[in-house]
């Protein structure tokens, strides 16, 4: 009797021994992926223009993982001088069309700005990225029209734009060059009247508006021919 009340009280002894107590952590949350990207534009864009003509910048944002970025995308011009400004969106960052800013309207760099962005479910980041800077030369436009006389051969040459009082070089070809012979000003609203000689062969001139810091120099042609 006495071996069967020891029994059981080690095994009561046994059974009120304290617990060990043990340590359970929550597994981390998932970490964001942080995605670098590069903003650039396309290759093979004309960069060279006379003031008024179309002007087409487009470009991508790649991701460094092959994924396709969200979010907008800003186009920015820098004028001499200037600062740099945003121009022109698109909401597609992947591939990049700018259809507001679409004219050369003078010497300027651009540059793609990616701000980046978050995706919906918070899973990535892409990363921001501005590309490198894509210098556009803009030449002035130069029009004329015959403006002749009876007795003399004259063009009405007209140059766009902030053209006023300003001086126009006046050229003509001899033995296969350009010569300048002279340089017209213009009026308050950019208008000359140029006249020159004329033959039957007919005499080829050129006209050049300089280039200043806004603008390269742009140039144009004509043949006076006296019959």
């Amino acid at each position: 009797m006495r071996t069967i009340l020891r029994g059981l009280a080690a095994a009561t002894a046994l059974s009120l021994a304290p617990l060990t107590a043990v340590a359970i952590t929550a597994s981390p949350a998932q970490a964001l992926a942080e995605v670098p990207t590069t903003a650039a534009f396309n290759t093979g864009l004309d960069t060279r223009g006379i003031h008024g003509d179309l002007l087409q910048l487009n470009g991508t944002v790649t991701a460094a993982d092959g994924s396709s970025p969200d979010g907008p995308v800003y186009l920015q011009r820098l004028a001499p001088g200037g600062s740099w400004k945003t121009v022109d969106t698109d909401t597609t960052a992947g591939s990049a069309f700018f259809f507001e800013h679409d004219e050369f309207v003078g010497n300027a760099g651009y540059r793609i700005l990616y701000p980046g962005a978050t995706e919906t479910s918070g899973e990535t980041t892409w990363l921001g990225s501005v590309s490198p800077t894509l210098n556009v030369k803009t030449g002035r436009d130069i029009d004329w029209t015959d403006a002749s006389t009876r007795r003399s051969v004259r063009v009405r040459a007209v140059v766009k734009p902030k053209f006023g009082g300003k001086r126009i070089t006046v050229q003509v070809k001899r033995a296969g060059k350009f010569r300048t012979i002279r340089k017209v000003r213009t009026n308050k609203r950019g208008v000359a009247f140029i006249s020159v000689a004329g033959s039957r062969r007919g005499i080829v001139y050129q006209l050049i508006a300089p280039r200043d810091r806004n603008y390269v120099a742009s140039a144009t042609r004509f043949e006076a021919t006296r019959f």
